[in-house]
């Protein structure tokens, strides 16, 4: 039997035959009104100063004993640190959330990953800034002069693969005193 989900999805961008609203409250409001298995909160788009909106949602969602899972394009380390915080179970990432409609068909929970588990293999070496409404993710690794694209993000940086990267190497064995190889 397919699970009942309420989405937030503030951007309208998102189509599926699950309930969507569009607004914090009223996500809220109908996920504290009726039963729901999970509440999905899409964080794409959302602009860097009311994400704290949004995460207090998923937090009073947790303390109402609710299932919630995050959508995002690309997951970043303090993004991520932020929905565990907020206590968030699942995370759920949507490749090419352009301006275009997305059909939107979430896997039984089951089947999702737990935001611990996508956290855990994030590389530690990723620095995330904000500048004004701009956000950058870096690389510490590379003494932050390496701005990450989200195919790096999505590809290496946001898997448990960052450990074959050649900065994440280099970092490694300077750390522990590893000479270069001739």
């Amino acid at each position: 039997m397919k699970e009942k989900l309420l989405i937030c999805d503030h951007s309208e961008l998102l189509q599926c035959s699950d309930e969507i609203v569009t607004s914090p409250v009223e996500c809220l409001d109908r996920a504290l009104a009726e039963s729901f298995d999970a509440v999905v909160v899409n964080f794409h788009g959302v602009r860097i100063g009311s994400r704290y909106v949004y995460l207090d949602l998923c937090a009073v969602l947790k303390q109402h004993g609710k299932c919630v899972v995050a959508i995002m394009q690309i997951p970043h380390r303090e993004m991520l640190s932020q929905l565990q915080d907020s206590g968030v179970d699942y995370f759920l990432s949507i490749k090419n959330l352009d301006s275009q409609k997305i059909s939107l068909e979430i896997p039984p929970l089951s089947r999702l990953q737990k935001l611990s588990a996508v956290y855990a293999d994030m590389c530690p070496k990723i620095n995330y800034s904000v500048d004004g409404t701009i956000e950058r993710c870096s690389c510490a690794g590379a003494h932050d002069r390496l701005i990450l694209s989200p195919y790096r993000i999505m590809e290496l940086c946001a898997t448990g693969n960052h450990t074959s990267c050649e900065f994440f190497i280099k970092e490694v064995k300077e750390k522990y005193g590893v000479k270069k190889e001739d």
